[in-house]
């Protein structure tokens, strides 16, 4: 091989400066005694400086791949959104060697918040609101495409916003490139790099940029769909919980009364159960039977408590903050499983009234054919056969009155033949004597 070219091939191998270079071209030429081998040297010398120049762009990229690839395997390794975000800005920061680097996403009205920041001087750049028709993200939203602004401060083709100028002036930011995080067709933020200098970012370095946008978008978007599942995951934990609360509440025979404090242990705040007259029928605040009336500066969720075509009355729930979509779903379930509860309360206790009536009816009517049978099925329905009873009598308008007195004292009331009837246990009188 030709000394000459294995001096420059040395050259290349030991990735040497461009000063190297030089040296040897300037030797190269001092020893030269022809024109036309001054002119082999200055070709020899230029092919080696685009070699060089070559090797090192190859180098670059290969280095900017590992690091796409690290990247990747960092942000798959993560589904915290927080992480996530800062991570994207940190490797875009040190990739392209700028002095700053933000990620701003896009929110429900259009409008993009600067999340996470790396290399600012103060706080005042996280946190900025950009608006979608406006500034250099903007541009990159509108043309889903990289933009560069070589000045950004004195870039007429802009729309400027006052706001955010004066951010980018107390930062000193000069030259800006935003990426779109592109997804299936939506937008969901830009990536921004910033130098404090005027700078024009090559090809390769916005394409750098776009391929890290793309993966901090895959990995944003990833986290959203995990956070819904686990939001999907606590709702269903959450249905299930009080399905079990108010099966448990049924079977134990608890009543509307377990029924809501269940409810109110699952959907936080107070939970109050009204009759159709709007009379508090049974309430609870985080699983507490005790509640006070404070419904006053709260958020109010009613739903109708129904069964086919009857109307039972409604549940009204009380919370500091309003009820998020979930939270009402679960309202809804909880309101027709406690309508099954009041039907079977009321079925009982339609069903007591009657056998009530029945045992009435056949001891008015002297109809009592087994005493055995009917001493049991008056034992059943409250009424103690083996001690004195008092026999009252008043029309249908005084029915309740004696409901609650058979219910207090013991016995067995109903409506027999048009009358309130009513057998209630005579308790004896204790006598004090001196």
């Amino acid at each position: 091989m030709d000394r000459r070219a294995e001096s420059w091939l040395q050259l290349l191998l030991e990735d040497a400066e461009p000063t190297a270079y030089e040296a040897l071209r300037q030797r190269r030429l001092a020893s030269a005694t022809q024109e036309a081998e001054r002119e082999r040297i200055a070709a020899e010398a230029l092919r080696a400086e685009r070699l060089r120049s070559r090797l090192r762009e190859r180098r670059q990229r290969a280095r900017e791949l590992a690091a796409l690839g690290d990247l990747a395997l960092r942000l798959t390794g993560t589904h915290e959104r927080g992480v996530l975000l800062q991570e994207s800005v940190a490797q875009a920061r040190r990739l392209l060697d700028v002095d700053v680097a933000y990620l701003a996403l896009t929110g429900a009205d259009g409008r993009m918040t600067i999340e996470v920041t790396d290399g600012s001087t103060g706080p005042r750049l996280r946190g900025i609101v950009l608006e979608p028709s406006s500034g250099l993200a903007g541009r990159v939203v509108e043309g889903g495409e990289p933009v560069q602004s070589t000045d950004y401060l004195d870039d007429a083709g802009l729309t400027h916003a006052p706001g955010v100028d004066d951010v980018a002036r107390a930062e000193r930011l000069r030259t800006i490139l935003g990426a779109p995080l592109r997804l299936r067709g939506e937008t969901l933020g830009v990536l921004m790099v910033a130098q404090r200098r005027v700078r024009s970012f090559t090809g390769q370095e916005t394409s750098l940029l776009s391929s890290l946008a793309a993966y901090a978008a895959v990995a944003i978007d990833n986290a959203r769909l995990i956070e819904r599942l686990r939001h999907h995951v606590t709702t269903v934990d959450r249905a299930v919980a009080l399905h079990e609360d108010l099966l448990r509440a049924a079977l134990r025979g608890g009543g509307v009364d377990e029924a809501v404090t269940g409810l109110s242990r699952v959907v936080g705040g107070t939970v109050r159960f009204e009759d159709e007259a709007g009379r508090t029928v049974a309430a609870a605040r985080n699983g507490s039977a005790a509640v006070p009336d404070d419904r006053a500066g709260h958020c109010t969720r009613t739903v109708p408590v129904s069964s086919s075509a009857v109307r039972f009355g409604a549940l009204r729930v009380s919370t500091r903050t309003p009820l998020d979509e979930d939270s009402q779903r679960l309202l809804e379930r909880a309101a027709m499983t406690i309508a099954l509860v009041v039907a079977a309360e009321r079925a009982a206790t339609d069903a007591e009234r009657r056998s009530a009536a029945e045992l009435l009816e056949q001891l008015v009517a002297g109809e009592v054919e087994d005493t055995s049978a009917f001493e049991r099925r008056a034992r059943a329905g409250g009424l103690d056969v083996a001690r004195g009873h008092t026999v009252a009598v008043a029309d249908l308008h005084g029915a309740p009155a004696l409901d609650r007195l058979a219910a207090r004292h013991g016995g067995l009331s109903g409506v027999v033949r048009g009358r309130a009837v009513g057998i209630l246990e005579t308790r004896p009188t204790s006598c004090a004597t001196s």
